[in-house]
């Protein structure tokens, strides 16, 4: 009985490791020549701001 639960832990265990990645944080870096003042599209007055929000939306509506 104590190999059949120890074998569960370690089973166990091993499905929780491999479980971490999908939290593991997600992050785009994108070079741009300015940093945006905003990314609000009621905001926005530049057009380095006007490129990010393009491939931000542009990652939105395309399948």
């Amino acid at each position: 009985m104590q190999i059949n639960m120890k074998s569960f832990l370690i089973g166990t265990t091993m499905l929780m490791m491999t479980a971490t990645g999908a939290f593991a944080e997600v992050v785009f870096n994108r070079g741009n020549s300015a940093d945006p003042e905003s990314l609000d599209p009621h905001k926005t007055s530049t057009v380095y701001e006007a490129n990010i929000l393009r491939d931000l939306f542009m990652g939105l509506m395309v399948q």
